[in-house]
């Protein structure tokens, strides 16, 4: 009886704070004459809303997050290097001509868009042709964007992605990340001799005082392909300056 009796002043007290429960409660709780059964439904009556709001405001609280994480990202692009600081995010484009090949990358550029938006999943190698469209176009900021999207979501073009962005921190004059990128090509694709003699050629242009860094740049490449000519050529000229 004293159970009855403290059980039927819960259903009162879930109607009075949510209205919308009232009906609910009148199915449930006034037509069983079984107290546990009541119990047990006007404890999740009155545990559930309060669970759904909090479990509401957990996820708006993430969303929110992500979205600040999201513009972040794009509008603070971050380097590789902390050592690096980019100003200017534009380079010139070959194709940045206000004409016919400009606008014709840029609808390229609209159409990728448009096919990686509806498609099921990133596409490695879609991410690094749009970034390439807008280095074209002397984009850094998107072209440096799609290329962190490209190795952040990885596949069997890692080094090319790299290499690209290598070449695409260079030309914003961000040297460090650029370096680093550099070196993330051949390790991810140690065989490829493209990357080694980018990264050669980068190092020897701008850390040519780092005389112990441009010798293990050579090593790394010269392990990898013994007696190759085009690195022999390029010791050569090293040594001959």
């Amino acid at each position: 009886m004293i159970v009855h009796e403290s059980v039927s002043s819960v259903p009162q007290q879930l109607v009075t704070n949510h209205p919308e429960f009232q009906d609910l409660v009148e199915i449930f709780c006034s037509t069983s004459k079984k107290p546990p059964v009541r119990v047990v439904f006007c404890f999740y009556a009155i545990i559930l809303p309060i669970m759904n709001k909090v479990f509401f405001l957990i996820l708006s609280v993430l969303a929110i997050l992500g979205l600040i994480y999201y513009l972040d990202r794009v509008s603070n692009l971050i380097l590789l290097s902390e050592r690096d600081s980019i100003s200017q995010w534009t380079f010139q484009g070959p194709y940045n001509d206000s004409g016919f090949l400009e606008n014709q990358v840029k609808k390229q550029i609209n159409d990728m868009e448009k096919q990686l938006a509806y498609a099921d999943y990133k596409d490695q190698e879609l991410l690094i042709t749009i970034s390439n469209k807008y280095s074209l176009l002397g984009d850094g900021k998107n072209s440096y964007r799609y290329l962190l999207e490209a190795v952040e979501n990885g596949g069997a073009y890692d080094g090319l992605a790299w290499n690209n962005m290598a070449n695409v921190l260079s030309k914003l004059n961000a040297k460090y990340s650029a370096l680093i990128a550099h070196e993330k090509a051949v390790i991810s694709d140690p065989k490829e001799l493209t990357y080694h003699l980018s990264r050669i050629g980068f190092v020897t242009e701008y850390f040519s005082s780092d005389t112990l860094l441009v010798d293990d740049v050579f090593s790394d490449a010269e392990k990898v392909f013994p007696n190759n000519q085009s690195l022999l050529q390029l010791r050569i000229q090293w040594l001959a300056r």
